[in-house]
């Protein structure tokens, strides 16, 4: 098996480090590209798209990776990299939905041979995309990793769901409704040591903290080519084994990242105001092409020196009121996108609250647990309280009184046959 076949991963993301630009101006952020979130996307109305990054020093790379999209199945995506201005590569990214179409994860990467480079260009057009825009939640671009000799059979594939289910009276099972996500884990059994630094110093890097992209087989076509590449994040650091002469093995664990939030995509108080942005920037666009129109018309007119004087008043006075209408919804724009920065920066808080309060939740069903365990400690001790009596006389019904959060009273009232009576109380 050639090297271009065995398992790839990008470990150290160079797009996180690099100064990135967009034309045209995007909705949004275009750093919402370095963010893990999937709520963030970086948006662009129209149809296509062209994203740069410039790095302050060069790397090199063989990989690429746009996460979390909106693309259509005709999509077409290159990527340039140049360095010290001159071009070095130019590839196509395949997207997933070209391969196989997927309606919850939506994504385009492609492999390619090391190059050195310091800018890079990425070019998306989808003029199929009925959105009117496209979104790019995440991208990854460096140095693809890949063994020489590749991982064996024994790796494992998967789906995980941490929803948790509660059983009701009437025997139906509850459930939570969280998105299932990829795990994955393998073994690289004949790791060189002339291999062992890079590896070894990309897990450091990376560790459990930041994004991974993993490829287990990324010369196959179909759903194998889809379903074994994903973005996800290392749940444990495998340690080097030395196995042999200049031969080291070495255990992966990797989970899938599906997002920021439960669904994997925008949330609706970001996607509420994403809507209007997008209609507002359409309205925008379609002025500017009215303006532009009018403006032709202007000087028109005025080339042609036989034109009535009302006639071109008229057009003069349509364009005045165009770029009074313009400047209206460009105002609503700042207005609404300003709007957007505030219910996110609240969101956030809320999102910030409900895991304090989460917490105390647990630290509460923590200490009712505790409780009820005294409680049926509790009852075991008056259990043996009853046994111990009844051969003394006849024992009253118990009173239990809850006396305040933590601590009961127990009251037993007892009539002997030997004894007038006896009250215990504790």
């Amino acid at each position: 098996m050639s090297n271009t076949d065995n398992l790839k991963i990008i470990m150290v993301n160079d797009g996180d480090n690099a100064t990135l630009s967009c034309v045209p101006t995007p909705v949004t952020p275009i750093d919402n590209l370095k963010m893990e979130s999937a709520s963030h996307p970086a948006r662009v109305i129209g149809t296509s798209i062209t994203i740069s990054g410039a790095l302050a020093v060069a790397r090199v790379a063989s990989g690429c990776c746009l996460w979390n999209c909106n693309f259509s199945a005709t999509v077409s995506i290159s990527l340039t990299l140049k360095l010290e201005s001159d071009t070095v590569l130019t590839v196509s990214l395949a997207s997933n939905q070209a391969i196989a179409p997927d309606t919850t994860r939506n994504y385009a990467f492609n492999f390619f041979t090391e190059t050195a480079y310091d800018e890079f260009i990425i070019t998306i057009t989808d003029t199929n995309n009925t959105d009117s825009y496209i979104d790019v939640g995440r991208l990854f671009i460096g140095l693809a990793l890949s063994p020489q000799i590749n991982i064996e059979y024994g790796y494992s594939w998967g789906h995980e769901d941490d929803s948790e289910q509660e059983r009701t009276a009437g025997n139906s099972l509850q459930s939570d409704n969280l998105p299932t996500y990829r795990t994955l884990q393998f073994p690289l059994n004949h790791l060189r040591e002339s291999e062992r630094a890079t590896w070894a110093a990309s897990i450091a890097y990376v560790g459990k903290k930041k994004q991974i992209f993993v490829c287990l087989f990324p010369n196959t076509s179909g759903k194998r080519a889809v379903d074994f590449a994903f973005m996800g994040k290392f749940t444990a650091l495998g340690k080097f084994s030395g196995a042999g002469y200049d031969r080291y093995q070495l255990q992966f664990t990797i989970e899938e990242t599906v997002g920021g939030n439960e669904t994997g995509t925008t949330d609706s108080l970001s996607l509420s105001y994403l809507s209007q942005i997008t209609t507002l920037q359409q309205q925008v666009v379609q002025l500017q092409t009215t303006i532009a129109s009018l403006q032709s018309q202007i000087n028109t007119l005025q080339v042609a020196g036989y034109v009535l004087p009302e006639q071109f008043e008229e057009v003069q006075a349509e364009l005045a009121t165009v770029q009074a209408e313009l400047a209206t919804v460009q105002a609503e724009l700042t207005t609404v996108q300003a709007e957007l920065t505030t219910a996110q920066a609240d969101l956030a808080t809320a999102q910030a609250d409900l895991a304090i309060a989460q917490a105390d939740l647990v630290t509460v069903q923590a200490e009712l647990t505790t409780a009820q365990s005294e409680i049926v400690a509790l009852e075991s001790t008056l259990s043996e309280v009853q046994k111990s009596l009844v051969n003394h006389g006849t024992l009253a019904p118990l009173t239990l009184t809850l006396v305040d959060s933590e601590v009961y009273q127990v009251a037993i009232a007892f009539v002997g046959s030997s004894v007038d009576e006896l009250a215990v109380a504790f």
